[in-house]
């Protein structure tokens, strides 16, 4: 079928070299299956050896990723987007990109799961449970800040939002209480911040909170905002069930348990997006590329410990004893997905590879050894791309000194250390 002649054609390269992982499973079914002990094994094509133009660009952060993308289709043509695939390797990638595509793209289909909690309203609940779990009837302006900035509240508080900053920023309000702010807005945002600041003592009374605040949120939303409802549906949905947990279990009596099971929920909830496959910019993970052929393959996130990922295995099986018995280990994993790396570029005319190349923090970013590979294989150069700040300069405001101020300010000074 036609996967089998997509894979006759990549093959032969890899089947040549017996250190390439790409042919790893190929070069077994020729060891080992019994019909090719007697029978010669197929000549394969050599579409690998014509490839066509390959570009490779370190930069740091994801939004760094997204908005360099943004600026390499905003060259494309309406032609050329439709041939286009928009490989994304680290799901965290996906809202930060959704955000930055240009105005040229004007359909999107995507094709990759998202977890839940990568989404915006994932941060906006989690800082929800840190208020409640303090304990403080007041508000603490950090936490009151991250609620009001964040970009859902920010478009329903859109007309409130700078009396809201300015009287906790300027006055220099540490510590407030909600009833402050009741002149500063309108009666139905000031609902929607009582519902999000009044402590609660028991779980049940959490999540109708939550549900209310999703019920405001999904009335403001409208059907044009398509992705935002997506988000709202899904964490409903986590709600109710949690809700019904709620009463089934007896044991979850504390905030801080709720919280716990709230964590493991929404770790394993994930968005499947569906759309129209031959219309618009192909935006999908590494495995939903299979047996697919692009013009223009655009791949972000290509750092070693993503692509491939390596030994992060989630097994109570070591690796010995996995080896022993012909199980599948990271190997075998590693070897999937090199093999569709090395598939997914054979008939594409130009590729641009993106790696997070921050070196600083937990997810430092290290280049996968694919484009090391073609560094040596293809002559491949790795140029680095650093944004550049834009920087507003604004006039200093300046206060002339009188000869009376200068007299006091001397007085003053002799009374510091």
């Amino acid at each position: 079928g036609k996967g089998s002649r997509l894979q006759r054609a990549l093959i032969q390269y890899f089947l040549d070299k017996n250190y390439h992982a790409a042919g790893l499973f190929i070069r077994r079914y020729k060891s080992e299956w019994p019909y090719y002990q007697n029978n010669s094994f197929p000549k394969m094509p050599e579409n690998y050896n014509n490839f066509g133009e390959i570009h490779c660009t370190g930069i740091p952060k994801n939004v760094g990723q997204a908005k360099y993308i943004g600026n390499l289709l905003h060259g494309f043509s309406e032609e050329k987007i439709q041939n286009t695939a928009l490989v994304l390797n680290d799901e965290g990638l996906l809202p930060v990109l959704l955000n930055s595509l240009p105005a040229n793209v004007r359909a999107v289909n995507i094709t990759m799961g998202l977890k839940l909690s990568q989404t915006p309203l994932a941060s906006f609940f989690e800082t929800l449970f840190a208020i409640q779990l303090s304990g403080d009837k007041k508000i603490y302006y950090k936490q009151f800040l991250e609620i009001v900035k964040h970009p859902f509240m920010q478009q329903l508080l859109a007309k409130e939002m700078a009396k809201l900053q300015h009287y906790v920023t300027q006055e220099n309000r540490v510590y407030f209480v909600l009833e402050e702010l009741r002149e500063l807005c309108k009666v139905e945002s000031f609902e929607l911040l009582n519902l999000c600041f009044t402590q609660k003592k028991k779980p049940i009374e959490i999540l109708d909170n939550f549900l209310q605040i999703i019920k405001i949120f999904e009335k403001f939303f409208t059907i044009q905002k398509a992705l935002e409802r997506e988000y709202i549906y899904h964490f409903q949905k986590l709600f109710n069930q949690l809700q019904n947990l709620l009463d089934e279990v007896d044991q979850i009596k504390s905030i801080s348990a709720l919280h716990r099971f709230y964590r493991d929920s929404i770790n394993q909830h994930q968005l499947d997006f569906t759309g129209a496959p031959f219309k618009g910019l192909q935006i999908m993970g590494m495995l939903e590329t299979r047996v697919l052929d692009f013009d223009t393959v655009i791949m972000a996130g290509v750092n070693e410990g993503i692509l491939p990922a390596g030994k992060s295995n989630n097994s109570f099986i070591p690796y010995d004893l996995k080896h022993q018995y012909g199980l599948p280990t990271f190997k075998e994993k590693d070897a999937i997905y090199t093999y569709h790396f090395y598939r997914l570029l054979q008939r594409a005319g130009y590729v641009h590879l993106l790696f997070n190349s921050n070196f600083e923090g937990l997810n430092a970013g290290e280049k996968s050894r694919f484009i090391a590979q073609l560094e040596y294989e293809r002559q491949l150069k790795v140029s680095h791309w650093i944004p550049e700040a834009r920087i507003n300069k604004e006039t200093p405001k300046t206060s002339k000194k009188t000869a009376l101020m200068l007299r006091e300010l001397t007085s003053m000074a002799k009374k510091f250390s």
